[in-house]
């Protein structure tokens, strides 16, 4: 990236941390999940996050609810 370069994401890679689909397309994104796990953010795809909702919210902390 050069000096003074916005780095807004559109650029970016982004890879599912459950299978491994990936994606540069910003507006895909939206229907993917970004979580934090140890300090890192990881992202799930649309697929795999219908696939494993329960798991999700049974992590989320009872003030979500």
């Amino acid at each position: 990236m050069a000096d003074g370069a916005i780095d807004d994401g559109r650029e970016s890679e982004r890879h599912c941390a459950m299978c491994g689909t990936s994606t540069r397309d910003p507006s895909e994104l939206l229907t993917w999940v970004m979580g934090s796990e140890s300090g890192r953010t990881i992202w799930t795809c649309a697929q795999c996050s219908r696939r494993h909702v329960r798991s999700i919210e049974a992590k989320l902390d009872s003030t979500w609810w």
